[in-house]
């Protein structure tokens, strides 16, 4: 038994930062990345790490003012996620060729999500959980099935040349966020967390909606707060933000 749950560690052992060159965050709509992982894009950007975005839909649907067009609010998201993606620093942003809202074919992201994660050939992905039981929205479902589709045929030689690609083979695993089965913490400073939220202001077509009384940048702020500091006491930490990780070897077959 104890060699068995030995062999089972080294195979799902969790990368090191410092042995991280290269990543995708993949959000569903142009703000997801920042609310669920914000405090991460800022510590490996301190840390010299190559970062990318892929936003897979245009966020259209987002707006309660009835005044505004889709292809309005569109636009007003396109510009606000590339701010927000310039102030963090990254390397790239991508917009997929989708409307929010989930009326699009699973197919359709696959390949377009795969062939630009291939192009990019990360060592590890972040994106959100495919196995949230709570999770209905389309946009994040399809979202996250397109993913594991992507990280499932990522070294496949054949199915990179359907697409002229070249096929990668340093995916170290995929790390989930929106989730409730974290395994994975990422320890953060408070400057991480002030970075995080100074770029979720940057949408401000989003946060400057109210809830009640309450305007939506103060209930992202106190849900971002509290969940960093609840995944740090966990962490025997200040402030961290929790991923459910998943090795290569557990993408088929193998439920270690």
């Amino acid at each position: 038994m104890c060699i068995t749950k030995l062999i089972v560690s080294i195979l799902t052992k969790k990368p090191k930062l410092k042995d991280i060159k290269k990543v995708i965050f993949v959000g569903p709509h142009p703000d997801d990345i920042e609310i669920a992982a914000g405090g991460t894009v800022a510590k490996l950007k301190e840390l010299g790490i190559e970062i990318h975005f892929i936003i897979a839909t245009d966020g259209r649907m987002g707006t309660d003012d009835e005044t505004l067009t889709e292809e309005a609010i569109a636009k007003t998201r396109n510009y606000e996620a590339k701010k927000a993606a310039e102030f963090l620093g990254i390397e790239s942003i991508s917009c997929l060729p989708f409307n929010d809202g989930g009326l699009y074919s699973q197919n359709d992201i696959n390949v377009e999500l795969y062939k630009k994660i291939t192009e990019i050939a990360p060592d590890l992905i972040f994106a959100p959980d495919p196995d949230l039981k709570n999770e209905y929205h389309q946009d994040h479902i399809k979202t996250a099935k397109a993913v594991q589709f992507s990280a499932i045929n990522s070294g496949n030689i054949l199915f990179a040349k359907k697409y002229n690609l070249l096929p990668y083979n340093n995916l170290k695993g995929v790390a989930y966020y929106f989730t409730r089965k974290p395994n994975f913490y990422i320890k953060l400073r408070k400057r991480h967390i002030n970075k995080q939220l100074a770029a979720l202001k940057i949408h401000e077509s989003q946060v400057n909606q109210k809830i009640d009384k309450y305007d939506n940048f103060q209930l992202l702020s106190l849900f971002i707060k509290i969940s960093s500091k609840k995944n740090g006491i966990k962490r025997l930490r200040f402030n961290a933000e929790s991923f459910r990780y998943v090795s290569p070897i557990e993408c088929h077959c193998f439920n270690l």
